[in-house]
């Protein structure tokens, strides 16, 4: 009779023991549904998230690209894809090349008038010097 009651008090004490394990099983299988669907949201969030922050931290974005030629110019290129992209692209680079060409222009005829103080480019079909700097496409400073 002791043996069938200490037997019958270790079934409930397994009982107990499952169904306390099932239990902490199913929180935990729980807390892993909610931790997937959290890094699952997170996840979906983060390209909003970053390019929240992107808008808003300039001078890191651009030191981060600018770390090699090379990444800045597969930066540049996917840039280069969007319409506003290539057409700020194009306006910097024609910015670039007015400078340059009032630059050399300016050197250019300089000489020729110190040789021929009666150069005209007009009369010889040459484009006329640059009265104002180019402009920007956007403020330098």
């Amino acid at each position: 009779m002791a043996e069938r009651a200490r037997l019958e008090e270790e079934r409930t004490k397994f009982a107990l023991l499952e169904e306390e394990r099932n239990r902490k099983v199913a929180e935990l299988e729980d807390a892993l549904g909610q931790a997937e669907e959290s890094a699952r949201a997170k996840e979906e969030a983060f390209p909003t998230l970053a390019a929240d922050w992107a808008a808003r931290h300039h001078t890191e974005v651009a030191r981060s690209i600018l770390t090699t030629p090379a990444e800045t110019m597969d930066f540049f290129q996917v840039m280069y894809q969007e319409p506003e992209g290539k057409r700020m692209i194009t306006e910097i680079g024609s910015y670039g090349f007015q400078c340059g060409q009032k630059d050399e222009r300016s050197l250019l005829y300089a000489r020729l008038q110190k040789r021929d103080p009666s150069f005209d480019p007009a009369k010889m079909k040459l484009p006329p010097l640059y009265k104002e700097e180019p402009a920007p496409p956007f403020p330098l400073q």
